[in-house]
């Protein structure tokens, strides 16, 4: 099973810098207001849906 960490807001702009522009798994981009969610060590961004 994975272990979740925490998910955080993605924002754009000048508010909140996302580290990386995709989600990993679907490849699309993340929009403001998504949910996203880094799972342990790995630098890689996901969203929500797409590991849960």
């Amino acid at each position: 099973a994975l272990k979740l960490l925490h998910s955080v807001k993605c924002f754009r702009g000048d508010e909140t810098p996302v580290f990386q522009r995709d989600c990993a798994i679907c490849m699309e981009e993340f929009k403001s207001g998504e949910l996203i969610q880094p799972l342990g060590a790995c630098v890689h961004e996901f969203h929500s849906p797409c590991i849960n």
